[in-house]
């Protein structure tokens, strides 16, 4: 199994090409009038009255634990425990796996995140895919694919190929991104449940996520994933990819519901066994306008919101802004905190984005989409 520096982070678009710095500050200056203007969008939302009577009885954070976070951090790669332990994040998102170590070091590791320099507590969550499997965990067997055919040279010129040990989105001449890093395919000896490969992030492979084959090495046995997070001792859960539903509604007309059940489920079996344990959902917001969803959670995330739709760094439509507001600000009228992280490294998209983040009362943090670096501030 390789180590936890492959872990790619879930949003998935090919870098544009870059803009001149000017041109840019001045389309991210005339995009801040539209981004901070009005706020509380309710786009695609038709909440009932009752659920409408029922939000005003929500604390402002509904998990005390969770009323003192005021930034956070996100790294899956190339974790380094003292420098993220010695940062003033007051939440860390970080692989399960804590930068390689063995199991038995694995508690003091997560012992020393859980502090801050002050001494006071930081909330440490463990990033799990479940609507991907990612060939380089404990689960996986190498039985289980084979190097596919060259994709078609009018596919997307979008390849993984390996950097300093890292597998990261990358623009590369078609020939050396497919010698370096081969597509694969499902073999006969493959799981039902594992369906093909997603053709930008080599080594993530779609899943048939409602079959109960997948279901068991989520949750339920000391070996599935949920078990193994609240016996090492992490405080929750960050569940990304639950936005692969969508690719499965041809095959599986339900799987919208099955996406909301599965979350669901995996929350009510955690707090069975720990009900401390915290539960966040990354992107897929549109699944928020489930009651019983919105229940299950206690914070919800957002990849480029502001930023980073079409293309890396160039701003969303309004259109697409307001519509995953609208489902943000209902989570977040129920007492849900509501994490953004933008892939951006200009001053003029940081600033941007922070203001439109303020607005909203949401809690932001900037940084490199390969999730290689934590940075200090938000």
């Amino acid at each position: 199994m390789s180590q936890p520096d492959q872990i790619q982070p879930a949003q998935r678009q090919a870098a544009p090409t870059r803009l001149g710095v000017a041109a840019r500050a001045g389309i991210l200056l005339a995009a801040l009038g539209l981004f901070v203007s009005g706020g509380a969008w309710l786009l695609h939302a038709s909440i009932d009255p009752q659920e409408e009577r029922d939000a005003a009885h929500f604390p402002a954070v509904r998990n005390e634990a969770l009323s003192e976070i005021k930034s956070w951090g996100y790294q899956l790669q190339g974790l380094r425990i003292g420098e993220a332990a010695g940062s003033q994040h007051d939440l860390l998102v970080v692989d399960e796996q804590l930068a390689g170590s063995g199991p038995g070091q694995r508690g003091l590791a997560l012992s020393a995140l859980k502090r801050k320099p002050d001494g006071s507590r930081r909330i440490v969550l463990a990033y799990l895919s479940i609507g991907e499997a990612e060939s380089y965990r404990g689960y996986w067997q190498k039985t289980w694919t084979q190097a596919a055919s060259e994709p078609a040279a009018s596919e997307p010129h979008a390849e993984i190929v390996p950097i300093g040990g890292t597998r990261v989105l990358a623009s590369a001449p078609r020939d050396e991104a497919a010698r370096r890093w081969p597509a694969q395919t499902p073999t006969p000896a493959a799981p039902a449940w594992l369906g093909q490969e997603n053709p930008q992030w080599r080594g993530n492979f779609v899943v048939r996520f409602w079959d109960p084959g997948w279901r068991a090495i989520l949750s339920g046995s000391s070996t599935a994933v949920i078990d193994r997070l609240i016996a090492v001792g992490f405080d929750g859960v960050y569940l990304d990819r639950a936005d692969v539903y969508a690719q499965w509604t041809g095959e599986r007309p339900q799987a919208r519901a099955d996406m909301i059940d599965l979350v669901t489920h995996l929350s009510a079996y955690a707090k069975a066994k720990n009900p401390e344990f915290l539960v966040a959902l990354q992107n897929a917001e549109e699944l928020l306008g489930n009651r019983k969803l919105r229940r299950a959670l206690d914070l919800v995330a957002k990849e480029d919101l502001y930023f980073g739709i079409g293309a890396d760094a160039q701003p969303n439509s309004q259109q697409d802004v307001k519509a995953s507001l609208a489902h943000l600000k209902r989570a977040q009228a129920e007492g849900l905190p509501v994490l953004v992280v933008e892939y951006v490294d200009t001053d003029a998209a940081m600033e941007t984005a922070r203001k439109a983040l303020q607005a909203e009362g949401f809690i932001g943090y900037f940084a490199p989409r390969d999730l290689s670096v934590l940075r200090t501030g938000p």
